[in-house]
């Protein structure tokens, strides 16, 4: 890909005027008197109160494939069993909100629904991401600016500027197998040109999944360490993190302490969707959630009488920053060195640096990409040191 300036990146998103698939989408919507949103997975409810807000009462339902999200609500809204819809058949319009939906789509056509987004492809569900992200950055231009300059080498604006291009101009990436390979970087949450590990180690490793961090840690500072806080919100990755760490000897498993519990800004119980390495917060209960706790990192520290952590990792699916907010005692007292997640929200990539600089102003940033392939874009760190 040809390089491009932060100036450059920033006239083209101002000057841009093309309508994205999903604004297409959105403008045939807004000619429609009853509409339905089918799909209530991920996508479905990211972009549910975006199109409620803006059809008001002629959304009339949500509706799904799956029985165990009848009857429950979605943003005020009754999900329904698809042969419910038969009532409103006539003219009702369905916006299928479901990434590789060519298969429901085509059965709901079948069946004589007027689907409104019949055509649909892979990169009108994504668009609404990169719609969403254009919007933001319009808004917090001056963010981003302010994180650019808070970047301390030239490989992390080069990575800052990427991450940028990609959220708004996905399509500029079609057809290249590799496009992050121009600033991918080996060595993830332990890049040795930012990361100085010692024998002194008090690690949290905040979405500790099966141990990979652990494992990767350990092999670094050749088992010689003070203390690992790792923390698991999935039941099956949690046994697994366990089984892990059953096999290390002794003198090393006993100075690693697990939580079945998410980092978050409070103690709070709530319901996660998915599972295993893609577990999020859900907005909704249903029967296939699972209820789960949350804590503050600084509440938990508090309660073992932790008063000083060295290293911070967090890959929480897109609570990193109720997570930062929660440990914000721990940050100031020991000024830990941090690697955070900042790709699942389009946001997170100028609004954690700028969270973690209030806590405290002697942060150095770096933005590092840790992924080649992935056409979501996987695996954006910032570190913090």
């Amino acid at each position: 890909m040809e390089k491009t300036s932060l100036n450059e990146l920033r006239e083209r998103l101002f000057q841009s005027d093309e309508l994205s698939s999903f604004e297409r989408v959105c403008n045939s919507i807004a000619a429609c008197d009853r509409v339905c949103v089918f799909g209530m997975g991920n996508y479905g409810q990211e972009v549910l109160p975006f199109l409620k807000e803006r059809l008001g009462k002629r959304l009339l339902c949500v509706s799904d494939n799956d029985p165990s999200k009848h009857g429950k609500h979605f943003s005020g809204l009754e999900c329904l069993n698809p042969y419910e819809l038969t009532k409103y058949k006539d003219d009702l319009h369905i916006f299928v909100a479901v990434y590789m939906a060519n298969d429901i789509i085509n059965d709901l056509f079948d069946k004589g629904y007027n689907v409104i987004n019949k055509q649909l492809k892979r990169d009108e569900v994504l668009s609404y991401r990169n719609w969403r992200a254009k919007k933001l950055y319009r808004e917090n231009w001056s963010k981003i600016e302010k994180v650019y300059s808070l970047l301390s080498d030239s490989k992390s604006h080069d990575v800052f500027i990427y991450r940028l291009w990609y959220n708004m101009f996905p399509e500029d990436f079609d057809g290249i197998e590799e496009p992050f390979s121009e600033v991918f970087s080996s060595d993830q949450y332990f890049p040795e040109d930012i990361i100085r590990l010692t024998d002194r180690e008090v690690l949290v490793d905040g979405g500790a999944y099966v141990g990979d961090t652990i494992q990767s840690f350990l092999s670094r500072v050749e088992m010689s360490f003070k203390h690992i806080y790792a923390f698991e919100l999935d039941g099956d990755n949690f046994l697994e993190l366990n089984g892990f760490i059953y096999t290390l000897d002794d003198s090393i498993s006993k100075r690693i302490s697990t939580y079945p519990c998410g980092l978050w800004h409070e103690t709070q119980e709530i319901s996660v969707s998915g599972s295993r390495s893609g577990v999020h917060v859900s907005n909704e209960f249903d029967m296939r959630s699972s209820v789960c706790r949350l804590n503050a990192l600084d509440e938990i520290l508090a309660l073992t009488q932790r008063k000083t952590v060295t290293y911070i990792k967090m890959d929480v699916e897109g609570c990193e920053r109720n997570a930062i907010q929660g440990a914000r005692k721990v940050i100031g007292a020991s000024q830990p060195k941090m690697a955070i997640c900042v790709y699942h929200n389009p946001e997170d990539i100028y609004e954690i640096p700028l969270l973690i600089h209030e806590i405290d102003l002697s942060y150095k940033f770096y933005i590092r990409h840790h992924g080649r392939d992935w056409w979501y874009g996987n695996e954006t760190v910032c570190y913090a040191v």
